[in-house]
């Protein structure tokens, strides 16, 4: 939280032209819900949406370290609110990951979800054109 210390020269009730000062806390601002997901409990996400937070969540992750936030800087100092921004979208990622497997979601290994091949068509054998004729009357 913010704090601002203001000095305040007491007009009356005090002694005139006695100075005091005042400490007040500026409560944080909450960040602002946006996007599809938003006001949704996480235990009521379905897996389609937990599937969109946790992309979200992983482009995040990606960006930080894409940036370098984590690494040390030319002066061999490292950013610690880059790092707990990185511990706390990992342990995002871990949360979304263990409720889509309590909700029966199961990894596929790459390459699983190929499509299959079409089965190969069985020929009739006993089809000729005088067979059709008299189905269709002809």
């Amino acid at each position: 939280m913010a704090e601002i210390t203001l000095t305040v020269v007491a007009p009356r009730d005090l002694m005139e032209g006695e100075e005091f000062e005042v400490t007040v806390e500026l409560p944080k601002k909450q960040p602002k819900e946006r996007g599809k997901l938003a006001g949704i409990p996480f235990e009521e996400l379905t897996l389609e949406q937990l599937k969109t937070l946790l992309t979200n969540k992983k482009s995040s992750l990606a960006k930080l370290i894409k940036r370098g936030v984590g690494e040390p800087d030319e002066d061999g100092i490292v950013d610690d609110s880059g790092v707990a921004r990185i511990t706390m979208l990992q342990d995002e990622i871990d949360k979304i990951q263990a409720r889509r497997e309590e909700l029966g979601w199961t990894p596929r290994k790459r390459g699983a979800s190929a499509p299959k091949q079409p089965k190969e068509l069985e020929v009739c054998k006993d089809l000729d054109i005088s067979n059709l004729e008299a189905l269709f009357d002809i």
